[in-house]
């Protein structure tokens, strides 16, 4: 290798040209190394190219450049390299609420893959992470619990920490303010104060459940509006963080079950639409439905939004069915059913009690009626129709889409 090699004093990270000269035979590659260790910390293959972009090894110290022949890992030739600190500083405030976005002032080497982090004291990973390559100051989340954390410049080669800062993550404020009872269904106003970071929402949970029965996002504003859910009980409205689902406040909400009623038929035929009055909490997505019992879903809904009452397509197989209103906010509470019974369509046919043997009716196609034939020719000998009148064509419409631009304003007849 040049002389010009060993002169080179690089950063740590950094990615260096090699010039190399040699045998250059399938798998032969230059790399780096500690000096008398027989592995590599980096390398770059031959068959690339001179001269070889080969990355430094992430901390300083005194390493050997190396070209090593494939077949037996045969060292061909070697140059000493000193490598460098290499330079970097942040700037952060000492204190930031819990998941508050905060600039990071950086400074240093920006290579590929390099992370500004947040990380808890004394380990090696992080909470949340904002690339250098992104421009300085990093926009950094904090994290979502409050305690002293670690604002790092991590260079990508080995997480290798170049430079850091403690900061204190503190508590943000949160409150809610709701009605301490709720029907079941309902839409409950929820006045909310809080960091309304993007994503957060205001949510109605079970107690001790990580989900959520239902939620708002607090970007739409305070008061948010939640459903509530369809079963009675005691449930928790919620301040959520996105980050981690973290809880920042928690009030409790008693829901109250709702009534409802239905009038319908006991009897109705099969297939035909009928009236179902019905008395309920009549929410946006309520509506009454129809269905086997067995059968937790429907075979033919009416929304109560329509009115009252709600006109109801039933089956058109026959059997004992069950008219239900289905409180729809969670899709699945039936608040009251009744059962109804489909009796079969009728239908009858009239025709001649006798007709003429092997008698047809026909299509007399210059008259357009319908004529029955009552005598036939004689089957004892043959005959040939030398001649017939001209079947006339009848006119065929054309028609065309509507939304087509060629489409005419009246239809005419094709000849």
């Amino acid at each position: 290798m040049p002389p010009s090699a060993a002169r080179q004093r690089p950063l740590a990270g950094a990615t260096i040209p090699v010039d190399w000269t040699g045998p250059n035979t399938d798998g032969d590659y230059i790399d780096v190394s500690p000096l008398d260790d027989t592995g590599y910390i980096n390398y770059a293959y031959t068959r690339d190219g001179t001269p070889a972009q080969l990355v430094m090894p992430p901390e300083a110290g005194d390493y050997e450049i190396r070209y090593i022949m494939r077949d037996g890992r045969t060292v061909l030739a070697t140059q000493a390299v000193t490598v460098t600190p290499a330079p970097a500083s942040i700037e952060v405030a000492e204190t930031a609420p819990v998941g508050a976005t905060i600039p990071v002032t950086w400074e240093g080497p920006n290579y590929d893959g390099d992370y500004i982090s947040v990380a808890p004291l004394e380990e090696g990973g992080y909470i949340n992470y904002a690339y250098t390559r992104d421009g300085s100051p990093a926009q950094l989340v904090m994290p979502p619990k409050p305690g002293t954390y670690e604002v790092r410049y991590v260079m990508r080669q080995d997480r290798t920490v170049l430079a850091s800062r403690i900061v204190e993550v503190t508590e943000v404020a949160v409150t809610l303010d709701a009605a301490e009872t709720a029907a079941a269904g309902a839409a409950l106003p929820v006045t909310w104060d809080g960091p309304n970071y993007d994503g957060d929402y205001i949510s109605v949970a079970k107690p001790g459940d990580n989900g959520y029965e239902a939620y708002a996002y607090t970007r739409n504003g305070s008061p948010a509006s939640v459903t509530m859910p369809a079963a009675p009980g005691t449930y928790e409205l919620r301040y959520v963080m996105r980050q981690d689902r973290t809880v920042l406040a928690s009030r409790t909400v008693e829901v109250g079950a709702v009534s409802a009623a239905l009038d319908v038929a006991e009897t109705a035929r099969a297939g035909a639409p009928i009236l179902v009055g019905w008395e309920g909490p009549g929410y946006e997505p309520d509506y009454i439905s129809v269905s086997k019992a067995e059968n937790e879903g429907y075979d033919f809904y009416a929304y109560t939004r329509n009115g009252n009452p709600a006109l109801l397509q039933l089956p058109i197989e026959p059997g004992d069915y069950e008219i239900r209103y289905i409180a729809a906010s969670d899709g699945k509470v039936a608040l009251t059913r009744k059962t109804i019974t489909l009796t079969p369509i009728e239908a009858t046919v009239e025709a001649p009690a006798t007709a003429p043997r092997g008698g047809s009716p026909r299509r007399d196609l210059g008259r357009g009626r319908t004529t029955r034939a009552t005598s036939f020719p004689s089957r004892s000998r043959a005959t040939r129709t030398t001649s017939m009148p001209p079947i006339p064509t009848p006119p065929r419409t054309a028609r065309c889409r509507s939304s087509s631009p060629t489409c005419p304003a009246t239809t005419r007849s094709a000849t």
